[in-house]
């Protein structure tokens, strides 16, 4: 596989295509080929499981991206050298969601972040539900609790804990 070098992977991440998280970095390959499809400097990954989108979070915002198949197969039929960086057509950015009020905490802004179907439901370090359609991001609402979003596909509730880590709510999506 290229692109593995010599680094820690630090998360890994399934979806459309496999990703991999190093200190500071995404690398994305191709499930297929195991050719690096492109490497983005962010902190997390939030694959869409129905579509090609993907949520990349870094220190002060967050990126929607579009992956393109088509771009990324045309550069691998025409046998165009893939390096380290991957082929850049095969992302087109959708939107930036910045956050810029917010001190870094953990790896990002976002804490948690779960896709229903082409609605991305978060929460950030600052205890705020939030949601993205289309191209615009709400807050649903701003809370005094630490909100989960379980990541299992097999699980749909939402927790709301206090600072002192009791179980205060949960409600079913």
């Amino acid at each position: 596989m290229k692109g593995v070098g010599v680094w820690s992977i630090d998360g890994v991440y399934g979806g459309t295509l496999l990703a991999a998280r190093g200190n500071g970095f995404v690398m994305f390959w191709d499930w297929e080929l195991g050719e690096i499809v492109r490497r983005i400097d962010v902190d997390s990954v939030y694959w869409s499981g129905t579509s090609n989108l993907v949520a990349i979070a870094a220190e002060d915002s967050f990126y929607i991206l579009q992956f393109y198949r088509d771009a990324y197969d045309a550069k691998v039929e025409e046998g165009a050298e893939i390096g380290d960086e991957g082929v850049e057509e095969a992302f087109d950015l959708v939107t930036e969601v910045p956050d810029a009020r917010l001190p870094m905490l953990h790896y990002s802004s976002v804490r948690t972040a779960k896709w229903i179907g082409n609605c991305l439901i978060y929460s950030k370090t600052s205890n705020r539900l939030s949601y993205f359609v289309g191209t615009e991001s709400y807050t649903i609402s701003p809370a005094d609790l630490y909100i989960h979003i379980p990541t299992m596909a097999t699980s749909s509730p939402l927790s709301g804990i206090p600072e002192h880590l009791t179980l205060a709510s949960t409600f079913d999506l």
